[in-house]
């Protein structure tokens, strides 16, 4: 019975790149003379699918298949790297022909290398994945230059990774200035993604004096309040870059505080205390609320009266997170 349902499933998926994907997703389970007769119909059907998405979503199936079973390699239900090596062999026929269709899914959410991932060390596993990143950006860089890393920051799942993998292989501090000033006048938000991951990245490689030196410059031209905003969030949420918003003057730091993020800081009370004024200010008192609760901290009590007192004039947020409310009632109760 299960011979002659893998028999089915093999003849009747044909060339249709749906049907190839969910029988790579079953090949673990198939008999082994249909296991190698999949094989077979794979490697020719990497001849016969030309076009990239289809070959696409048949590598990513791949992928999948090679990373899970060799991340757990002692599993009852991992197959042996024997038969690994010959779906890598596969795996390496449909890699796409267009150099960004090749590397765009490193720069997504969740990655899963045709290596695995044996073992806990998650650091590890981490900086193999920057360092593809950064590898597949150099070679898409060398070979069409910075139109090509539009086009895939314009593409990818997540566009932020690759401003962060740009500023890794910036050599000079103001070497990606000329980049970001012509990308922050975009409105299109891949765009305004990849910006916001090349600042912050730049900013953790040579410190406040690129950002502080960029935002000079874009002083000194006059740049809009919103342009001066999209920095500044991309910087770390910190005294530091609170003083350099108020210093853009009160639009600019208006629109700032409608946005940015607070956080804790254990070191410093102080400045947790003046985040969540500022958070109050902006009409975020609800969001105060959490950060106040979380803090497992005393403040002062009328920070904590004025606060709530904002939080309760304030409508409820819809949203799809069903969550949010018994959360909000849990820091209330806090």
């Amino acid at each position: 019975g299960a011979e002659a349902l893998s028999e089915r499933l093999v003849l009747d998926a044909g060339t249709n790149p749906q049907q190839c994907v969910d029988l790579i997703e079953t090949l673990a389970n198939l008999a082994p003379l249909w296991r190698e007769k999949t094989f077979s119909k794979l490697n020719q059907d990497s001849t016969l699918i030309d076009d990239d998405p289809s070959r696409v979503l048949i590598w990513a199936a791949l992928r999948r298949l090679l990373s899970n079973h060799r991340s757990f390699p002692d599993a009852d239900w991992a197959m042996p790297e024997s038969v690994l090596e010959e779906i890598e062999k596969i795996y390496e026929q449909f890699q796409p022909r267009d150099a960004i269709n090749q590397r765009v899914w490193l720069f997504s959410e969740s990655i899963q290398l045709v290596t695995g991932q044996a073992g806990e060390d998650w650091n590890a596993h981490t900086n193999e994945i920057f360092a593809e990143r950064r590898a597949a950006l150099r070679e898409i860089l060398s070979n069409g230059g910075t139109a090509a890393m539009k086009r895939l920051a314009r593409e990818a799942e997540k566009p932020h990774l690759v401003g962060l993998a740009f500023a890794e292989l910036v050599s000079k501090s103001n070497e990606a200035d000329e980049l970001l000033e012509e990308l922050i006048e975009s409105d299109e938000s891949s765009y305004t993604q990849f910006v916001s991951g090349l600042i912050a990245n730049l900013h953790q490689r040579f410190g406040s004096k690129w950002s502080n030196g960029f935002l000079a410059k874009a002083k000194k031209r006059g740049w809009n309040s919103a342009r001066i905003v999209q920095v500044l969030l991309a910087l770390p949420s910190e005294k530091e870059t609170w003083d350099l918003a108020s210093s853009f003057g009160e639009e600019a730091t208006s629109e700032y505080w409608k946005s940015a993020n607070v956080y804790w800081a254990r070191d410093d009370q102080q400045q947790t205390i003046f985040g969540v004024d500022k958070l109050i200010e902006a009409g975020r008192a609800r969001e105060a609320v959490r950060i106040i609760a979380g803090s497992r901290q005393s403040v002062p009590d009328e920070l904590i009266v004025r606060m709530l007192l904002k939080a309760a004039e304030k409508p409820v947020r819809q949203t799809n997170d069903f969550n949010h409310p018994v959360m909000f009632q849990w820091s209330v109760g806090q």
